[in-house]
C-alpha cells in the first residue's frame, strides 16, 4: 500500500453568492497561498482560512491492496499470486481504481470532514482510508426539493410548508373547477 500526504484549506472570500451567504471553497494549500499573494497584491480583502487540515490518502499497489481497501476480508493472496505468476499486467486496473474510486471517495470524505462547522483542526495527518469502503449512498432529491431549487434560481425564497400550502390550494380550486364543470 502506498500513501501520500496532501494539506486542503476551507477559507471563504469577501465574495457573496446568490442567497448572499459568503463564498466558501477547499483547494490545496498552494492554490490558497497563490490567492492570497493575488489578493495582497491587488491591495483587496484577503480569503479568510476557516480551517486547514492535512490528510494521508492511501492507493493499492496491488489487486489484493485494492480488495482490503475496498473492505474485502478474505486472504487475497491467492488473487496476487495467480497475477504474479501467470505475469499478468494490471497497470490500468490499479490506475483505474485509484484514481476514479480510491482518491476520489478519500477526497469526498476529507472535503466534507472539513467543511462540516464542527471540525476543528487537528494535529498530524487524518488517515483517510477507511472512506474507500464505506457505502456511497447518492441523496436524491425530492420533487419537492427539485422545485424549491428552482424557485429559489428565480429568485423566489419559498418554505417547503409554503410550497405544501400553495398546493394544496391550486389542488382545491381544481377540485372545485372540476366539481362545476
Amino acid at each position: 500500500m502506498k500513501t501520500f500526504l496532501a494539506t486542503k484549506v476551507h477559507y471563504h472570500e469577501n465574495e457573496r453568492d446568490k442567497d448572499s451567504n459568503l463564498k466558501t471553497y477547499i483547494t490545496s494549500e498552494d492554490a490558497f497561498n497563490k490567492a492570497l499573494k493575488k489578493a495582497t497584491d491587488a491591495k483587496e480583502a484577503l480569503p479568510e482560512l476557516i480551517v486547514s487540515q492535512s490528510a494521508q490518502y492511501s492507493v493499492a499497489e496491488t489487486v489484493g491492496e485494492a480488495l482490503r481497501l475496498s473492505g474485502v476480508a478474505v486472504d487475497v493472496s491467492p488473487i496476487d499470486d495467480y497475477i504474479k505468476d501467470n505475469n499478468i499486467d494490471v497497470t490500468l486496473f490499479l490506475d483505474t481504481y485509484n484514481n476514479t474510486a480510491a482518491i476520489l471517495k478519500q477526497h469526498n470524505e476529507f472535503a466534507d470532514t472539513i467543511r462540516d462547522s464542527a471540525f476543528s483542526a487537528q494535529e498530524g495527518a487524518i488517515d483517510l482510508a477507511h472512506a474507500v469502503a464505506q457505502k456511497s449512498e447518492r441523496s436524491k432529491m425530492t420533487v419537492e426539493d427539485k422545485f424549491l431549487k428552482e424557485l429559489s434560481k428565480q429568485g423566489m425564497t419559498v418554505t417547503a410548508e409554503q410550497l405544501r400550502a400553495a398546493l394544496a390550494s391550486i389542488s382545491a380550486a381544481s377540485a372545485t373547477a372540476s366539481a362545476s364543470a
